[in-house]
């Protein structure tokens, strides 16, 4: 038995974007629903966060998500179990409400679990286990105690995994309380990564500038010979390039049309020439295009490392705080949640 696991689709991301919705599900039209298809495989496991959004949906964005992925793996006679992720809970601390519940259990086709449950399928047992909160968390505890599953699917914070590369997490659940699981296989940290016998699976697709150099895409268990196998996805939202005008880069222009692009100043003395490469990606249609130099002749300013995203160079500030007064694990996480917040703003 062999099934694809999904996790952390983030339907809505990016305060509903439209080209961003459209790069998230052309890569289920072109990749994941063909490799369905050609390989006969009849069950997905969700991991997680299928919406962006805790407390209320964008209706065209949910319109578009029913016609192109819902109704197409339920008119495919593809089953999905599911588990609640931190995203698509209403409130912190339970999973009774959930927009999984109110917004997906209408299809036949999925199973939708809130609360730790073990599953027996033909490839085995499998422990599920949503995202635990305040609420769950005792009965999370008995029920790891006492499963007798040797394979664990999940969305977990653990501590000590990257959630950006190079920044570590320091909050969360021990990971040693997995240890008598063969595989746990899990959703959340959007960064792929493994060690020992646990797994996050990272994103199927980019999501912002610091998964430029990541490899994204879905997975495929197979129960029977226990093997997790990656499946890249080719299709990129995000680009960066050098400019040098003694050695100009080879662009397929093409491929940029409704993508981000930074381009980072090596070496520009000549005006003309560096416009007419800059008018190549406005006539692809990019989709934003942000240009700069990698080095300020001002003092006065701090490099940045613009390869990176907003909330990984947050991440990395407070990581210099040496106050011992300030709880950096606490001004992470209230970082975290305003950085979304921000992104769930409508954009009228």
């Amino acid at each position: 038995m062999k099934s694809v696991i999904l996790n952390d689709t983030h339907f809505g991301y990016k305060a509903d974007s439209p080209i961003v919705l459209e790069y998230f599900l052309s890569f289920f039209e072109e990749h994941l629903f063909p490799y369905l298809k050609e390989n006969n495989i009849k069950t997905i496991f969700h991991l997680g966060d299928v919406f962006d959004r805790r407390k209320y949906i964008n209706f065209k964005t949910l319109n578009q998500v029913r016609l192109r992925f819902f109704e197409p793996l339920r008119d495919a006679g593809i089953k999905v179990i599911a588990i609640c992720g931190n995203h698509d809970t209403y409130y912190r601390n339970n999973n009774k409400v959930n927009s999984l519940d109110e917004l997906v259990s209408i299809y036949p086709n999925w199973e939708i679990y809130s609360e730790p449950v073990e599953l027996n399928t033909t490839g085995g047992c499998v422990a599920l286990l949503p995202w635990i909160n305040p609420e769950n968390e005792d009965n999370v505890s008995e029920f790891l105690k006492n499963t007798t599953c040797s394979l664990l699917f999940g969305h977990l914070e653990l501590f000590g995994f990257q959630t950006l590369r190079g920044t570590f997490v320091d909050q969360g659940y021990d990971p040693k309380h997995f240890n008598k699981f063969e595989f746990v296989i899990t959703g959340h940290y959007h960064l792929k990564s493994s060690r020992d016998n646990i797994h996050y699976l990272g994103t199927q697709y980019q999501m912002a500038f610091s998964d430029v150099w990541e490899p994204k895409g879905f997975h495929v268990f197979d129960f029977e010979n226990r093997t997790l196998q990656f499946i890249e996805n080719p299709k990129k939202l995000f680009y960066t390039f050098d400019y040098n005008e003694d050695k100009l880069p080879e662009i397929d222009f093409k491929i940029l049309k409704d993508c981000y692009v930074k381009i980072f100043i090596k070496k520009r003395s000549k005006n003309q020439t560096f416009e007419k490469f800059i008018d190549k990606f406005y006539e692809a249609g990019v989709a934003e295009l942000a240009v700069t130099d990698e080095v300020s002749t001002n003092p006065e300013l701090v490099a940045v490392d613009v390869h990176k995203d907003t909330l990984q160079l947050l991440h990395e500030e407070i990581g210099t705080i040496e106050d011992k007064a300030i709880d950096k694990s606490i001004l992470a996480k209230i970082i975290d949640e305003a950085y979304n917040v921000a992104l769930s703003k409508d954009e009228e």
